[in-house]
């Protein structure tokens, strides 16, 4: 292993990079730690083989959306250059080796060159049949178990929405982690975790991922629930995830990493929200249902009265008010939170998600005045995590229901 420190660290790293695409032996190179909350996640960058001949693909990721572009080769250096200015670590693997190229504010560049046995090119083929992070051959008899594969791996016709469900979170909580340290044990709390298919998914993508340790802790109110997602977990000696019994109120969040609360109902929502905030996680990922608690409250600012007179345009504008104040909400407190379409509705019609980072650079109070005027705007009066955080909302007057 060979370590460089400051300008010598920057250049050596675009010497690689550069040689690597000329000579054909990128593997892949990965931009990560954006610099400020308007770039994406991270980039990612490989070379690709397209008709009119080889390109470096590069792909912008952020939750919910990608942005996918082909740089000729005589472009690719000043492409992947910009990049190091907007994010604080680079990753760049070869076939022969990795660099990992990395900024701490205010500090100089550090570089670690770690070199490698020679590995074959992986494939430049532009439509890869993509690989899921869950669903292979080792993880059919855990599948089986909760009824969403057959004996041949194949989604069963029951399992196949549940299963897509699955792969798409997983996915996202990839790119949402890319930053965390795999030198670290992670431990992550799956509140409201029903049967523990997202649970169990989690630990396993999690361990796959090189993290030191792993502790992913289900908690559902049924006791029958709990029992047979622990049974399940004993039976195929899946390590790193365990499951208990109680409520969003009483569930075990210190130390949590990464707090989930997927289709928790109305206000259970902000409640797991708030919790999560209280103990400082660094990521709350949630997809919220049952948007009843600011409904009755709505009163519709001048010009779409008309609109608002249709039942169901109402219910959907209190879908959408809720789940936006709570992403004000959450930036109030410290959180860059995202809201986006996480899996289409053939899947599941609960397909709003809320993923929220705490960040250093999130303006706290434009998040809190956004959320202050949009509850004035609409006359919300009473809201859950408004409360929970305390933000006093403007209050208006409530609508008849």
């Amino acid at each position: 292993m060979k370590r460089i420190r400051g300008d010598a660290a920057l250049s050596s790293f675009r010497d690689a990079l550069a040689e690597s695409v000329k000579t054909g032996t990128l593997a892949k190179l990965v931009f990560g730690g954006p610099v400020d909350a308007s770039s994406p996640k991270n980039v990612t960058a490989r070379l690709v083989d397209v008709k009119g001949g080889t390109r470096l693909q590069i792909v912008e990721k952020s939750p919910g959306r990608d942005k996918t572009s082909n740089v000729d080769l005589a472009d690719a250096a000043a492409a992947l250059d910009a990049n190091l200015s907007r994010y604080r670590h680079a990753d760049l693997f070869t076939t022969a080796g990795t660099w990992r190229l990395e900024q701490r504010e205010k500090q100089p560049w550090n570089l670690v060159h770690e070199p490698a046995e020679v590995r074959a090119a992986p494939s430049r083929s532009h439509d890869r049949e993509k690989q899921h992070r869950i669903g292979g051959v080792d993880d059919t008899p855990w599948l089986m178990a909760f009824g969403l594969v057959s004996p041949d791996g194949k989604p069963t016709a029951d399992g196949k929405d549940k299963l897509v469900q699955i792969r798409r979170f997983v996915e996202i909580l990839d790119h949402l982690l890319t930053d965390a340290p795999r030198t670290a044990p992670i431990r992550v709390v799956d509140m409201g975790c029903g049967k523990g298919h997202l649970a169990v998914a989690t630990a396993v993508w999690l361990a796959r991922s090189g993290f030191a340790g792993v502790d992913v802790v289900g908690v559902e109110l049924r006791p029958a629930l709990v029992d047979g997602a622990n049974a399940l977990v004993r039976k195929f000696a899946i390590p790193g995830v365990r499951f208990v019994a109680g409520t969003i109120a009483d569930a075990p969040l210190e130390g949590a990493d990464v707090v989930i609360a997927l289709h928790a109902c109305d206000t259970a929502t902000d409640d797991a929200f708030a919790r999560a905030v209280a103990v400082n996680a660094r990521l709350i990922v949630g997809s919220p249902c049952c948007h009843k608690q600011v409904r009755p409250q709505l009163q519709a600012p001048p010009g779409l009265v008309s609109a608002m007179r249709h039942g169901i345009l109402l219910d959907r504008q209190a879908e959408l008010l809720t789940d936006a104040l709570r992403a004000d909400l959450l930036g109030a407190a410290g959180y860059a939170a995202r809201v986006f379409e996480w899996v289409a509705t053939e899947h599941t019609g609960r397909n709003v998600m809320i993923a929220a980072e705490r960040s250093d650079v999130v303006d706290r109070d434009k998040s809190r005045a956004d959320a202050l005027e949009l509850a004035t705007t609409w006359h919300i009066g009473q809201q859950r995590l408004a409360e929970a955080l305390g933000v006093t909302l403007r209050t208006g007057t409530p609508a008849a229901s």
